[in-house]
């Protein structure tokens, strides 16, 4: 559903062919899944995946343990918990090394999801996705960069270095260091240079 949406705003909102469509975590399957839907209206775009979910990956075994079933049973008692923690107490801990603008946007985390049954349909979907997709679906995107992490608390990196590796040509593979599993906030210049900008700045 999320990839079709995507698939629907590009189509409707996009008005130049210079599009770098970026997906971080969740974001990486639904940004594979919207391109499989679509080959054609991605075909020109550019595709970062940033510490993405890929097809034949894993979670992290701590979060898998934690999502299991007694995990999500008492996850409606965790959850208000969670969100009395001072970010400071579990953030250093977690998702270092930290930054001021990551501390922002971790602390927001536990108020995305409007109700418990969105983050339970999210992980079972995600589950399913992961061992029932495989290698093929790389096969959609033209020119891609997938974004590893070195220290990845939420995702299983081995998995996920794995399956990057079998993504093929089109896809540039890099391994980030001192990152988590927000690789961007880490680390900005991590991501490249927007290919088609780049382009035009030699150009010039």
């Amino acid at each position: 559903y999320d990839a079709a949406v995507l698939n629907w705003a590009t189509q409707t909102l996009v008005t130049t062919d210079q599009v770098r469509v970026h997906g971080h975590s969740r974001g990486g399957a639904v940004v594979l899944e919207a391109v499989k839907q679509n080959p054609a209206l991605h075909q020109r775009h550019e595709i970062i995946l940033e510490a993405p979910v890929l097809p034949q990956g894993k979670g992290h075994p701590s979060l898998e343990l934690a999502f299991g079933a007694v995990g999500l049973y008492l996850l409606p008692l965790f959850v208000p918990l969670l969100k009395r923690i001072p970010v400071d107490l579990y953030a250093p801990i977690i998702y270092r090394p930290l930054n001021q603008r990551k501390k922002e946007v971790v602390a927001g985390l536990f108020y995305n999801p409007k109700t418990y049954q969105t983050i339970l349909d999210n992980i079972h979907d995600l589950e399913q996705w992961m061992q029932k997709t495989d290698y093929s679906i790389y096969q959609f995107v033209t020119r891609g960069i997938i974004l590893i992490a070195e220290k990845d608390t939420v995702l299983d990196r081995a998995s996920m270095l794995l399956s990057a590796r079998q993504a093929g040509n089109q896809f540039k593979v890099i391994e980030t260091r001192n990152t988590s599993h927000f690789v961007s906030l880490d680390d900005p210049d991590s991501v490249p240079v927007f290919s088609t900008v780049k382009a035009l700045k030699e150009t010039v």
